[in-house]
């Protein structure tokens, strides 16, 4: 079994990273970026500790160096825009509690050889990833740490060339947002007349975005068998708390308000410090 001979890959922006190397049974290359807060002084027995981690199922072997591909070769990984991401702040949590204190960032990247025959564009079009989360980088990062630069805010000529723009914008930076929506957008900026800017319809798209406005519950149409439903799903999980209304059974005070509910209780004991500071 393969041992990570790698040095770390070092870069003047930012900290060093250790990189493990795991083929997957579909024939991509999973790499795994280990980014340290400092070069551990017994590096070899980190690797090798460290490379366990990444060997959960009987078939993987893990190694330090990346297998011969093609010179033609697809990466998919986070996007570093985001200080972290859901699988590093896992890692890096498991990785502090089994005594890897000096692990800061572990980011796993897709490496894919593209098929003899095949032109870059059309595998690209092939591949299945989150564009909003993942981007394709044309070599493994030095650093996570990247100079972040705010996008220049311009405008999108909606006046000038239509609701093709407007199209055109939402599916290239995945805004989200709905047919019906758009429609509005439109009508909101040409009663104005004047175009919507690149920051205008970030905005929008958050705000109308199924995690701030709980769009499939207050105003999506279910059909169910065929037959559609008449009441949103808001209304059919607020159905039995109405029922209950003026009960003895009562005891709600909130019911689904912005996805919170909240009940009556009853009167306890609380913990409280006897002097600040101490229990």
């Amino acid at each position: 079994m393969g041992k990570p001979r790698q040095a770390p890959r070092r870069s003047h922006l930012g900290k060093p990273i250790v990189w493990f190397y795991r083929l997957e049974p579909d024939g991509r290359e999973s790499a795994f970026g280990v980014e340290l807060q400092k070069i551990p002084d017994q590096l070899e027995r980190f690797c090798d500790g460290f490379r366990e981690a990444f060997e959960y199922l009987p078939d993987h072997e893990v190694t330090g160096q990346s297998r011969p591909r093609g010179q033609d070769v697809v990466i998919i990984g986070p996007r570093l825009d985001f200080p972290d991401t859901p699988f590093s702040s896992g890692a890096v949590e498991i990785a502090h509690q089994i005594g890897f204190a000096e692990v800061t960032r572990v980011e796993q990247f897709h490496c894919y050889s593209v098929p003899s025959g095949t032109s870059h564009k059309k595998f690209i079009e092939t591949l299945e990833f989150d564009s909003r989360v993942e981007t394709i980088y044309e070599k493994l990062p030095l650093t996570y740490q990247i100079i972040r630069r705010p996008p220049k805010v311009r405008y999108i000529d909606l006046l000038g060339k239509g609701r093709r723009e407007l199209n055109r914008f939402n599916k290239q930076y995945n805004l989200g947002l709905k047919d019906w929506q758009l429609d509005l957008v439109e009508q909101i900026f040409r009663a104005y007349d004047k175009n919507p800017t690149n920051l205008a319809l970030y905005n929008i798209s958050q705000m109308w975005s199924d995690h701030c406005w709980h769009i499939l519950f207050m105003l999506t149409e279910f059909v169910i068998d065929g037959v559609p439903i008449e009441e949103f799903l808001i209304d059919i999980l607020k159905e039995p708390f109405e029922r209950l209304k003026g009960t003895s059974s009562d005891n709600t005070e909130i019911v689904l308000s912005d996805n919170a509910s909240a009940i009556t209780g009853k009167r306890v004991k609380v913990l409280q410090p006897k002097w600040a500071g101490t229990l």
